[in-house]
């Protein structure tokens, strides 16, 4: 778990009277930004991978959050990201594109997963010029 200190450059924020703060297990994330927020000190928590803390964690659970990502969000996640970046015909970006596709096949664990990723290339390479033949079937090779 860590943090970031930031001072408020505010001229319009009121700076409370300071006041003693006592920091414990159950701790509330949230009242920990808020008194340094009335101090005018902004402060960030965040985990070992650098998300935010929810404000509604204590500092004990706080240490241990994670952020649980399903495997489903992660592949559909690639499918939105094939999309987007396919619809740029600059050749940088189908080096790209072939990683992605990559990374969606090591994710697809069926073969709805599987035929949902080859109707995602044909589309692709019927659509983006930039994206040849042996683009198509290196990646078709992996299915």
């Amino acid at each position: 778990m860590g943090c970031k200190f930031s001072f408020s450059n505010s001229k319009t924020s009121t700076h409370k009277k300071f006041t003693t703060l006592e920091i414990h297990d159950g701790l509330l994330i949230a009242d920990l930004v808020f008194h340094y927020s009335n101090q005018g000190i902004n402060l960030e928590i965040f985990n070992q991978h650098g998300q935010s803390i929810p404000f509604d964690q204590n500092l004990k659970n706080a240490s241990t959050y994670s952020f649980d990502v399903s495997e489903d969000k992660i592949f559909n996640t690639l499918l939105k990201s094939l999309d987007s970046i396919s619809s740029n015909s600059n050749y940088s970006d189908v080096e790209w594109i072939k990683r992605i596709f990559m990374q969606a096949i090591r994710k697809s664990n069926n073969n709805e997963k599987r035929e949902t990723v080859k109707d995602k290339l044909n589309e692709i390479y019927e659509s983006n010029e930039r994206f040849l033949k042996p683009d198509y079937e290196d990646i078709l090779k992996h299915l």
